[in-house]
């Protein structure tokens, strides 16, 4: 299911999601407890997975294969004279400023994107183009299987460490890297899991389980049928 460079790049990126999320700031100090950061950079392991399982799962079942790979921009201008010759990395900068910004209070934690394929199988069938929408079901499974993980450990009543699948998920939406793919591909599926994800992130540790997806369903339904009034019609 991953090659070896997805390995490296799954395990690189959970370790230093667990040492920044790890660390305690009481400025001009940081703090590290050792153990804490073996508990994060194992906790980010498991996170990462279920977001790049669901969205390989999802590319799967539509007949596509997907190459994860860091967060990182090469094109910065429209003209395409502006274009760096190496990747700039943002899976490294957005983490580093948002922690610095909010003294270590929020972690950027979506660093992953992807490259998709077809299969062969796909060609054989008699609509085998990869239109955007098809791309946007995919970079949506990965936050979907985020936000159920943070149900499961929010169940399990590890409700400290629900939160950061929630997000995630949140993070994941925002239209750069894989949010900009599901807003370019279905604008209705954009704001909806970017709503949903935002408020069970917010939710989460005020209210109840039942409480927090009734909520966040209800009020993100609502924000939807007022975008799509708005917008859409």
């Amino acid at each position: 299911m991953l090659d070896f460079d997805e390995v490296m790049i799954w395990i690189i990126s959970a370790i230093f999601l667990g040492f920044v999320l790890s660390i305690k700031v009481a400025w001009p100090l940081l703090y590290i407890d050792w153990s804490q950061v073996l508990l994060m950079c194992a906790f980010s392991l498991v996170m990462l997975f279920v977001f790049i399982l669901g969205e390989k799962i999802m590319a799967h079942f539509l007949d596509c294969r997907i190459k994860i790979k860091w967060l990182s921009f090469r094109q910065y201008w429209f003209d395409d004279r502006f274009r760096l010759k190496w990747g700039f990395p943002l899976w490294i900068v957005l983490p580093l400023l948002f922690f610095l910004v909010s003294a270590g209070k929020v972690v950027w934690s979506a660093v992953l994107n992807f490259d998709v394929d077809i299969k062969s199988s796909r060609i054989k069938k008699r609509w085998y183009d990869l239109d955007e929408l098809d791309v946007a079901k995919i970079a949506v499974a990965g936050p979907i299987a985020s936000i159920l993980l943070g149900i499961i450990l929010r169940i399990a009543g590890l409700n400290d460490l629900a939160i950061y699948p929630m997000l995630l998920a949140f993070l994941a939406m925002v239209p750069i890297g894989q949010g900009l793919k599901v807003f370019m591909g279905s604008k209705i599926w954009a704001v909806f899991v970017f709503f949903l994800s935002g408020l069970m992130f917010l939710l989460t540790l005020s209210y109840g389980l039942l409480a927090t997806i009734v909520i966040s369903v209800l009020a993100t339904i609502l924000i939807v049928a007022t975008y799509y009034v708005l917008f859409e019609q």
